[in-house]
């Protein structure tokens, strides 16, 4: 496969993040607005640990690392997401 055929690929799958990203920080703020109905804080560690877990064991492990990293920023960006709700 040569280099513009790779690249096409990498846009295509970037397209698939954008809307996926997009509909988990939707949900994200459900879930934000139905903490706010319940009393319940943004952060929750356990949770948090279970996700990165499940995550990291789904992952190869030679991106283990790479993917780690993005997942705690998602992590971070829906919680951020979610105190703009509250």
């Amino acid at each position: 496969m040569d280099l513009v055929a790779l690249r096409g690929r990498i846009d295509d799958i970037d397209d698939s993040l954008v809307k996926l990203i997009c509909e988990r920080m939707r949900v994200s703020g459900d879930i934000a607005r139905y903490k706010s109905q319940n009393g319940l804080a943004v952060r929750c560690p356990d949770r948090e640990r279970e996700k990165m877990d499940d995550v990291l064991g789904k992952t190869d492990e030679g991106l283990r690392r790479y993917v780690g990293e993005l997942f705690t920023l998602i992590i971070e960006l829906s919680c951020a997401y979610q105190e703009t709700i509250l």
